[in-house]
């Protein structure tokens, strides 16, 4: 162990400080020590400064040791990494008309314009099966293509639709889909199937209005 070592140093002014702390011890009586007596005096001294440099190595590890463990403490306010969720995106609604000119330069298809169209689609279905075909052909077809009676008109028991594609797009006042439907009759479906059915429906706005031609082929 070199001079410079820190544990050496305390060890040193340990046993210095126990050394003057010690009282002087007094005048051997040289007439009653023997032979014998003078070694026993010899050990018990040797024992007692085994003891001392021993206790002092001890203290002397643990105040090395203690601080040798102590830790950093963290500075007040200090700040600590907190997680953060993932920011969400805005989804445009289904519901609602399309807006005014939502054709984009391009001519590509508006998705709001679109939805909308679906919506009025799976509406004019539920007032079929709701009211019957002659009140949803007042709603959504032109006056040329309504029924005039409700006689021999399919009664409808199920509806929706299953897809939309875009077939042609002039703007968001009209374009024409490609459907997919569900449907499932009272009776028999006449010009319908009983299941899938697929048509080609061009959807034109007229202000709050919408109206629905369906065909089998654009």
């Amino acid at each position: 162990m070199s001079d410079a070592d820190p544990m050496d140093q305390r060890l040193r002014e340990y046993a210095a400080r126990w050394r003057d702390a010690e009282p002087p011890s007094p005048a051997p009586d040289a007439a009653g020590l023997g032979p014998g007596r003078r070694g026993a005096r010899t050990w018990w001294l040797a024992a007692a400064t085994a003891a001392a440099v021993a206790a002092v190595i001890l203290g002397g590890t643990r105040i090395v040791g203690d601080e040798g463990s102590r830790k950093p403490s963290e500075p007040a306010g200090a700040a600590r990494p907190t997680g953060t969720a993932a920011p969400g995106t805005d989804e445009p609604t289904a519901s609602g008309s399309p807006t005014e000119g939502s054709q984009d330069s391009t001519g590509k298809a508006d998705p709001r314009a679109v939805r909308w169209a679906v919506n009025q689609i799976q509406t004019f279905l539920d007032v079929w099966r709701r009211e019957g075909m002659l009140a949803a052909a007042r709603r959504y077809f032109d006056a040329a293509s309504q029924p005039r009676s409700a006689a021999g008109l399919q009664r409808l028991s199920y509806g929706k639709v299953l897809s939309a594609h875009v077939s042609s797009w002039e703007s968001s006042e009209h374009f024409t889909l490609e459907v997919s439907l569900d449907l499932h009759f009272v009776g028999g479906p006449m010009a319908w199937n009983d299941g899938e059915n697929d048509r080609f429906i061009t959807v034109t706005r007229h202000g709050s209005s919408v109206q629905l031609d369906f065909a089998t082929s654009p």
